[in-house]
């Protein structure tokens, strides 16, 4: 999945994201970002920034309820990027 296309902004700030099977989809930050907390159809979790970087910002990581490791991480597209969350 992936938030729209636009001007960098903190994942929790993004209105729109795309490919997201599940309803009730939210990231909520905790201060300064270090962590986010994500929550969809009932199952809740933490990203947490971890020591790489992707296109100036941090990649966060968690993993889901079923024990997948899910990463997220801005790509910028020319002068537009997006939030993706993948394995």
């Amino acid at each position: 999945m992936k938030s729209t296309y636009g001007d960098f902004e903190c994942a929790q700030n993004k209105p729109m994201w795309e490919i997201i099977s599940q309803t009730g989809f939210e990231i909520n930050a905790a201060p300064c970002c270090q962590t986010l907390e994500w929550s969809k159809d009932g199952e809740n979790g933490v990203f947490t920034a971890t020591n790489q970087i992707n296109e100036e910002y941090p990649v966060y990581q968690t993993t889901s309820q079923n024990g997948q490791t899910l990463f997220m991480w801005w790509m910028w597209h020319d002068t537009v990027g997006h939030w993706v969350i993948n394995q």
